[in-house]
């Protein structure tokens, strides 16, 4: 927290008061010092443990050193917490009215043989300054051997209840996950469940065609301050470019500036999303503390969790398409059709609208496949359904229900001159002169024909016979 004194022969030390008397501590041994917060109790702790309080996502203990030494004292604006190692552990002690002041060598007097109240390894030596007396202590000795190692069966009996409730969050976060339907859906829950675990913010980044940020969650979430540029700047990556991706969790440090006082973070563990296909995307979690190094084990459960969910997502999502889009052209097959138009019918009823149901069958399909072969009928198969797709609007639907035959759902369309206007101009769009092949056309209107698909298929499909035997390349609306 501080900086190595400039002279050799001074020393920086964390003066604070205790009811009316004056300590000090060196310096070096102080981590942070922190605002009060709120303090938990623990079940069965020692006399001298407060409780535990959340610093920056890790819980740790704290002792108030006034109760400690038997000193009356209430909490204060002027409360603080200052934070110390103990046996590997952050430990914080409640103290008052702290300042940081510089004491040259000389000023500093052996300690006493004894101090009421104090453990004598604790006292290091005595200040004077001026008229004040501080007394220089030794924060790692405060505690006797006995209570230090009470404070250790404690701590360790907490970080296993934690590991305790983090399995059974992660084990009812997977519960919850399995049942998720959508990829966005899952993302957006288990950035919930990370927050959970006592994470700040993190985000996904996907591996796609290219990665992509994905569900920032925490402090990241709905942040447009430009943290995305930050944070890849700090780790010289850039991930939409040349990023490689991760095969492994990785613990990364961070920089915080005062530029940049927003974004705090200190510490990115990254975790890849890794299935049976390989790795598709990597969960990033940040933190300003020291939770992520300490908390890795369940992240990499977790992480586990989501890329086989994940994976199962997309599995399921692939043999759905596969179910409702036909191999060939990339549209819709039968089965999607009806899907679709289920979707269509509700709304149009719901809108009182219309919308027009075209049946297409290619003119001379037959010829070209035989005199030129199926991949030039394939090829003109794909041209057709691009050229058409590009050409209708996106809440349209067009299908291949058959070997040459399409069907076309126009919607918020009704039978009329500019409706025979637009379905010329889409047969013009197809791209079928290069093929010397034509298309019929037979058509039907909802809901003035026809209220469901059979009907409406029914009779386009008349119309498309009619059509076929009366020149081909007709376009039939009516008896």
């Amino acid at each position: 927290m501080g900086t190595a004194s400039k002279h050799p022969e001074d020393m920086q030390f964390v003066m604070f008061t205790l009811g009316q008397e004056e300590y000090g501590a060196d310096m070096a041994t102080v981590s942070e010092i922190v605002r009060m917060a709120a303090i938990t109790g623990l079940p069965d702790a020692p006399d001298f443990v407060e409780g535990v309080t959340n610093l920056r996502g890790e819980a740790i203990t704290v002792i108030d050193l006034r109760k400690r030494f038997g000193i009356p004292g209430k909490l204060s604006s002027e409360t603080r917490i200052i934070v110390t190692e103990l046996n590997g552990n952050p430990v914080g002690f409640v103290v008052d009215a702290v300042e940081v002041l510089r004491l040259e060598k000389g000023a500093i007097e052996p300690p006493p043989a004894s101090m009421p109240g104090l453990p004598v390894q604790s006292v290091v030596g005595l200040a004077r300054l001026e008229e004040r007396l501080v007394v220089l202590l030794n924060l790692h000795e405060l505690l006797t051997v006995e209570e230090q190692l009470r404070l250790a069966l404690l701590q360790e009996k907490r970080m296993r209840l934690e590991k305790e409730k983090d399995l059974d969050l992660l084990i009812w976060g997977t519960e919850v996950l399995i049942q998720v339907e959508s990829e966005e859906v899952l993302l957006a829950e288990a950035g919930e469940m990370a927050m959970v675990l006592n994470l700040e913010a993190g985000f996904f980044l996907i591996k796609e065609e290219k990665w992509s940020i994905r569900a920032p969650f925490g402090r990241l979430k709905g942040n447009d301050t430009g943290w995305e540029e930050w944070l890849f700047e700090q780790l010289k990556i850039q991930p939409d470019v040349d990023y490689a991706g991760h095969d492994a969790p990785a613990l990364l440090r961070l920089a915080p500036t005062s530029e940049r006082k927003d974004l705090p973070w200190r510490n990115v563990l990254v975790q890849p999303l890794e299935t049976h296909d390989g790795i598709i995307g990597e969960l990033w979690l940040l933190d300003t503390g020291s939770a992520l190094e300490k908390k890795q084990g369940i992240f990499a459960a977790f992480a586990r969790n989501l890329g086989a969910t994940l994976q199962s997502i997309r599995v399921r999502a692939k043999l759905e398409q596969l179910a409702s889009t036909d191999a060939l052209t990339g549209v819709l097959n039968r089965n999607g059709l009806l899907e679709r138009l289920k979707a269509v019918i509700s709304v149009s009823r719901r809108h009182k609208s219309s919308f027009l149901l075209l049946v297409l069958d290619l003119d001379g399909f037959k010829t070209l496949n035989d005199s030129q072969g199926h991949p030039v009928g394939d090829l003109a198969l794909k041209t057709l359904a691009r050229n058409l797709k590009d050409a209708i609007r996106e809440h349209d639907v067009l299908a291949r229900t058959g070997g040459d035959e399409f069907t076309l759902v126009l919607t918020e369309m009704a039978k009329s001159q500019e409706a025979i206007a637009v379905v010329k101009r889409l047969r013009d769009s197809m791209g079928l002169e290069q093929f010397d092949l034509g298309v019929s056309i037979g058509i039907a209107e909802f809901p003035s024909e026809g209220e469901d698909y059979e009907v409406l298929y029914r009779l386009a499909d008349q119309r498309l016979y009619r059509s076929k035997h009366s020149g081909k390349g007709q376009i039939v609306f009516a008896e």
